[in-house]
């Protein structure tokens, strides 16, 4: 017996198959310009993925004569989701190929986004977003991941760095902590 049901309109089906879509098109094009180790934006890598990935590289460096140590930072960047300038994402896809009807629905797709807050039993007055991707879209994580893509040339050549969506681990490895 049905309880409860919801009822679903074309429009939420026609939006849900758009942004598969795009989410395929922009993830041909993005894999290939992200570095290896952003797995969201990999199909069937998950956070175990990164976190073997660090393991194995300090269990490298113990096993090394004589052992190396290594330093770590761990970022989880707080409402990294809703900090994304939009401007500069789209110029960002842009540049590595995402154009056409794939960069305008993005584009459409981003604006106008509005929201409310559940406070103490009541939603707030609704407000319009003006940046940020949203959340729980499958596009959202693939779109972070291109914006904050151009954190590597700050680090040094041989630091490593494994990205989930919003959390970053980033570490070093060296004879000393002093290089590190």
């Amino acid at each position: 017996m049905v309880r409860a049901n919801r009822r679903i309109t074309l429009e939420e089906i026609e939006d849900g198959l758009n942004e598969d879509c795009s989410h395929f098109s922009v993830h041909k094009i993005v894999s290939e310009t992200l570095g290896y180790r952003k797995v969201s934006a990999r199909s069937q890598h998950c956070t175990t993925d990164q976190l073997f990935y660090f393991c194995q590289s300090i269990i490298d460096s113990f096993q090394e004569k004589p052992p190396k140590k290594t330093t770590a930072i761990f970022l989880d960047m707080t409402s990294a989701f809703d900090r994304v300038w939009r401007e500069k994402l789209r110029e960002k896809q842009h540049n590595i190929g995402v154009r056409g009807k794939t960069l305008t629905w993005i584009a459409d797709f981003l604006r106008g986004r509005r929201l409310k807050v559940w406070v103490n039993g009541e939603f707030s007055k609704e407000g319009r977003t003006w940046a940020g991707v949203t959340q729980g879209s499958v596009l959202s994580p693939l779109l972070y991941l291109l914006y904050i893509n151009d954190i590597h040339p700050y680090l040094t050549e041989d630091s490593k760095v494994a990205c989930y969506a919003d959390d970053i681990a980033i570490w070093h490895t060296s004879s000393s902590i002093e290089k590190s």
